[in-house]
Formats: C-alpha cells, structure tokens, sequence
C-alpha cells in the first residue's frame, strides 16, 4: 500500500484476505475502499455481497452481487429478471425461500451447476445431498462455462463448507482436489 496506494487490487485483496478469516466487518471495510478507487469493481461488489450473504444480511447480499453482475458487463434483461425473482423469494420465505428458488433455478441443467447445486443443498440443510453433488462435480472434473477454471476451486472460499472441514467426506473430497489441507475449525 506504501508503494502504490491507488492500486485496486490491494484492497481488493485484502479484503479477500479478511474474508478468508471469516472477518466480513473488514472484508467488506477494505472492499469499499476498493470501491473509493474504481467505482465499478465486479469483484469488490462480489466480495462484499458474499460477506452480507455470510452475515445472514441477504437483501444487501443480492443488491451486491447483482451490482457485481452489472459490472460485469454480461448483465442481461434475464439475469435482471432473475434477481427480482430471488428478491420476491427471499421476502415472501426467507433465506430458505431464497434458496429454494436458486435450487428451481439449477434444475433445467441436468448435466451441470454441480458445484452450485452442491452450494445450494448445505446453505439448504442437506449435507448428504450437498456432498454427493460435491463429489459429482470433482469426478467430472467440472469446470465454469467455457473457463478453464473449477467453481471447486471456491471450496475453501465459501463459508457454507466451514462446518464441514471434520467430516471424512469432504476431506475426501478436498484430498482428491488436491488441497490437502484443510483450514482448522474455527474456535469459539
């Protein structure tokens, strides 16, 4: 930061960094000042969006991450639609409605969205459906799109797996990823 204040992706990256602690208050602190240097930064809005979903503020959540879509610059009329829908959904039921609709969301892709699917069973109380789609979406070695990348490549970013990180299953999983390691469990 002394060397090159105005850079982005220093506080971009500490505010990931934070988050990775679980420490959302100063995720969200250092995302925004992200924010103060390049107004439109998907991935700050993305982060700060992940943090208020983790903190169980959901509306600000998806305000957020649909910010982080925008500025994407892929946004469309459907994806628009789409985020009234979880809006209606999460007022109407809650989170649980929220993710019940991102579930009727994944089903017309059978053959896809593992990962997500897996996200949405354990956010949804269902950790042996979450890790069997888990574990679907490493055999099949899946990968985001026409990206080379993993969406497993956010197991340890997303918060949802933290009380998992014991259970035999997943760290089955994760070996087979290739993480070896596993973040210990966070202590009260």
């Amino acid at each position: 930061r002394a060397l090159a204040p105005s850079k982005v992706t220093i506080y971009r990256c500490l505010g990931q960094t934070y988050y990775l602690q679980r420490d959302y208050t100063n995720a969200i602190a250092w995302e925004r000042q992200a924010l103060g240097l390049e107004q439109h930064h998907e991935v700050a809005f993305y982060t700060i969006g992940q943090a208020q979903q983790a903190m169980g503020d959901y509306m600000h959540a998806l305000d957020n991450i649909e910010l982080s879509e925008v500025n994407s610059g892929f946004y469309t009329s459907e994806m628009r639609d789409w985020y009234g829908q979880l809006r209606q959904a999460l007022k109407e039921g809650g989170a649980r409605g929220y993710w019940l609709r991102q579930w009727e969301g994944t089903e017309k892709n059978l053959n896809g969205d593992f990962y997500w699917k897996a996200v949405i069973q354990i956010r949804l109380g269902n950790t042996d459906a979450a890790l069997s789609w888990l574990k679907k979406s490493c055999d099949i070695h899946e990968r985001n799109g026409q990206s080379l990348e993993s969406p497993l490549n956010y197991v340890l970013w997303d918060e949802c797996w933290d009380p998992l990180h014991d259970d035999k299953r997943f760290k089955a999983v994760l070996e087979k990823i290739g993480f070896t390691k596993v973040r210990p469990p966070k202590t009260m």
